[in-house]
């Protein structure tokens, strides 16, 4: 049964395609053999140029999915094609003879199972079955209705590729068998070949070695256009061809549009439909003079679907995407280089809204309850105090447990700090100190010890000199005067509001904030107390075993120290009255 369709007419030579075989097998040999430059193909699972599988959809791993309405033409024409293609079909191996056998008279794959698809390659190609057991493989494509044969036994192949008619169920179905180029080829086309030019004449053009090497070529039916397939996966820009330089272009496969049924993924020698469909209007079974505006399902233009006007027909070559692949990595890794390490946790975030939300959160307070302004200071600071600019933390410094956290005054230049903090005397190079450096040591030590305590004692006298004074009473003659007690124990005289006053309604809320700011002083002014307290103890604790110390290495060197006991020079602290804490806001004496 013999069914003529619509395509373009090759030769007897192409048809054999005995050269492909020969070509694929040399570039299969070479590419296996040890030391080989050839790169695998695709299809390797351990090959570098695979891209993973990227999820495209929500974070719950849902795909985000439009209905056809909200599609446009084009964006559906998208969907089909990428439907048509089977993209979820398992990589062939890549060191074995792929043909490729398209079955003709209506033979529907997915109606057959693959043992009989191997049962009757093996009769038609006169082989037993056990020969062919745990070394070759048969796998269908539904979509394209046509099936893979690989084989890594080249006398199998050849066999194969003469078959032109296999038996099925009692019935005989006609084949045509070509082997397929291998997946590290890459393929160009060049255009402007003239025709009178035969197979012998165009190998011996091509043959120069300004050109890559090149594994086989065809032309392209009746045109000037030759198909060239390369050694390597990169396709020049350009190829020599006589004498003058030809513009080659990346090969690009078509979506394949059955002119019979109207439907992408398979041709027409392969359809098995009964039903004929309009490519473009889907009218089954037209008449012969039927007449119709043509709308593509691929672009959604006017014309045939399939035709060769549309751009969407062609499909995007494995080695573009490839090559897009390589580049977004290299960009990745380039950003991930000169990417500072401090803000790579922020490139997590997915909004601006999120990353002030995730600062906030990060960022801690700092603890100022034990700490207080240095005494050189007059205005107050620490927590009450309302400027950013003054809220900056302290710089760490390391001290033991129960030290204070007072500053200490910069070391003279003749001492430095041992590693817990106090003041040494410069050794010499036996390592023992000398009569004399010891001697200013302490002198220096003793000078330190009185700054220290005049300092306290200043700021043991600004906080007892606090009182508090209230305002001068104002007593307008129209209206008398009334007397508010506060928490505080004083007994202040203010005028009463009157009636038109603006402010008499919030003077109940102005009342209670000065009492609250009364209550914070006195605590304030408690905790100081405390504080100096803990401060005066520990420094003379630190200078007595200072003090200690050094008369040690004195005494050892048969000289007593000279300087008098450090306890006398730290006067006790006298009984505090109850205090006032300074206003935030209010007058003070």
């Amino acid at each position: 049964m013999k069914v003529a369709v619509e395509g373009i007419p090759i030769s007897r030579e192409e048809l054999a395609a005995t050269d492909w075989l020969t070509k694929v097998n040399k570039l299969r040999v070479a590419r296996t053999a040890p030391g080989s430059a050839v790169p695998n193909s695709p299809g390797d699972k351990a090959g570098p140029h695979q891209p993973p599988q990227v999820n495209k959809g929500h974070a719950s791993g849902a795909p985000v999915r439009k209905t056809s309405t909200e599609l446009t033409p084009r964006q559906r024409g998208g969907v089909l094609a990428k439907n048509s293609v089977a993209s979820k079909q398992p990589r062939l191996p890549s060191d074995a003879l792929k043909l490729i056998v398209r079955p003709h008279g209506g033979l529907l794959l997915s109606k057959i199972s693959t043992y009989k698809l191997l049962e009757a390659v093996c009769n038609a190609a006169r082989f037993t079955r056990d020969a062919v057991r745990h070394e070759d493989l048969i796998q269908a494509n539904l979509i394209q209705n046509t099936f893979a044969y690989c084989t890594p036994d080249l006398e199998r192949a050849e066999r194969v590729l003469q078959v032109k008619e296999i038996t099925i169920d009692n019935k005989d179905y006609e084949v045509s068998v070509y082997c397929a180029p291998d997946d590290s080829s890459g393929r160009g086309v060049i255009r402007g070949v003239d025709l009178r030019l035969d197979r012998d004449t165009i190998q011996a053009e091509l043959q120069d070695n300004r050109n890559p090497p090149i594994v086989d070529f065809r032309r392209l039916g009746n045109t000037t256009a030759v198909l060239i397939t390369f050694a390597q996966p990169q396709v020049p820009a350009w190829i020599y061809f006589c004498n003058s330089r030809h513009r080659c272009n990346l090969f690009k496969k078509k979506y394949e549009v059955c002119y019979r049924c109207g439907e992408l993924g398979h041709r027409a020698d392969v359809c098995a439909s009964p039903t004929k469909k309009c490519r473009g209007c889907e009218l089954p079974n037209p008449p012969t003079d039927h007449t119709c505006i043509p709308t593509c399902r691929l672009c959604g233009k006017e014309h045939l679907t399939g035709d060769s006007r549309c751009k969407e027909i062609f499909r995007i070559p494995y080695t573009v995407k490839r090559r897009q692949w390589e580049k977004h990595r290299q960009a990745e890794a380039h950003r991930s280089k000169t990417q500072e390490p401090g803000k790579q946790q922020t490139l997590q975030h997915t909004s601006r809204w999120d990353q002030q939300r995730s600062g906030s959160r990060q960022r801690q307070r700092q603890d100022r309850s034990s700490s207080f302004p240095p005494p050189e200071s007059t205005t107050p600071k620490g927590r009450f105090q309302t400027s950013s600019q003054n809220r900056k933390e302290p710089p760490a410094v390391t001290q033991q447990p129960g030290a204070s956290s007072l500053q200490h005054p910069p070391a003279p230049p003749s001492s430095s700090p041992d590693p817990e903090g106090h003041q040494q005397p410069v050794s010499t190079q036996e390592g023992t100190p000398s009569t004399s450096d010891t001697h200013k040591a302490i002198v220096e030590l003793t000078a330190v010890i009185q700054q220290l305590i005049v300092r306290v004692e200043a700021l043991e006298h600004r906080a007892t000199s606090h009182t508090l004074s209230p305002p001068a009473a104002q007593s307008p003659p129209t209206v008398e005067p009334m007397e508010i007690a506060l928490s505080s124990g004083h007994k202040h005289k203010r005028k009463a509001p009157a009636d038109n006053d603006p402010k008499a309604e919030d003077w109940q809320t102005r009342l209670d904030r000065l009492e609250k700011k009364y209550e914070l002083t006195h605590t304030h002014i408690r905790a100081l107390e405390a504080h100096i307290e803990r401060s005066l103890h520990t420094i003379g604790s630190q200078v007595a075993q200072q003090i200690e110390n050094l008369s040690k290495t004195i005494e050892a060197q048969g000289k007593p120290p000279a300087i008098a006991e450090p306890a006398a020079a730290v006067p006790a602290l006298p009984p505090t009255p109850e205090l006032s804490q300074p206003n935030h806001g209010i007058q003070l004496g």
